[in-house]
């Protein structure tokens, strides 16, 4: 019985410790202040970020269209001077070709007017 009760008080010395240990943590936590509110708006940040980025976007898409734009209309002046390179180079063709038809012409009508002289 002695022992038992021995047991019991300590027990109870146990029960009393936990039960300081814990309404103290209890207690320490009451006291812990919250989490500080931001300071700043997270639906202006993100606004602001979107804003950034959307002008960054289009800007690339502005520079972008007009390295197209530029490219092609070089290409296209390029492709035209060849056409008219070309169609100048047949031209002069024909006209060689009509001046020599011109000078054999003359040349076999000097010819036959001699023939007959």
């Amino acid at each position: 019985m002695y022992a038992e009760r021995e047991r019991n008080q300590r027990l109870g010395s146990w029960h009393a410790f936990g039960n300081a240990l814990g309404n103290s943590i209890v207690e320490g936590m009451k006291g812990t202040p919250k989490a500080p509110e931001p300071k700043f708006d997270l639906s202006k940040l993100e606004k602001s970020v979107n804003d950034k980025l959307n002008q960054t976007v289009n800007e690339i898409s502005t520079k972008t269209s007009a390295d197209f734009e530029a490219t092609a209309n070089q290409k296209l002046e390029e492709k035209s001077q060849q056409q008219r390179e070309a169609f100048d180079a047949k031209e002069e063709a024909k006209l060689v070709a009509r001046q020599e038809k011109a000078a054999t012409y003359r040349e076999s009508a000097v010819t036959s007017k001699c023939s007959f002289s």
